[in-house]
């Protein structure tokens, strides 16, 4: 399994490179549905969606990232899903 543990490893490196370059509009043209839009995500770093969710050190640093940029009011705040009237 030391092929798909270096894969993961590129996958989170990829990711980090992506992100740094990133301006925050660019992060704006990928919202969806209040957060980034995971396909154009795997796009830019050139792996699947799936390594997004099943890449427990990638789906870690996307999640920060997400919590950094609505902390910056890139991103929208979580919606609360009990009550949309």
């Amino acid at each position: 399994m030391a092929g798909g543990q270096q894969k993961a490893e590129e996958n989170v490196a990829a990711f980090h490179a992506w992100v740094a370059t990133q301006s925050d509009d660019d992060f704006k043209q990928i919202i969806h549905r209040g957060k980034l839009n995971r396909g154009e995500i795997a796009k830019g770093i050139g792996c699947g969606k799936s390594a997004l969710r099943q890449n427990p050190v990638l789906k870690d640093a996307l999640e920060e990232l997400e919590i950094k940029l609505r902390e910056k009011d890139v991103l929208p705040p979580p919606d609360c899903r009990g009550s949309v009237h």
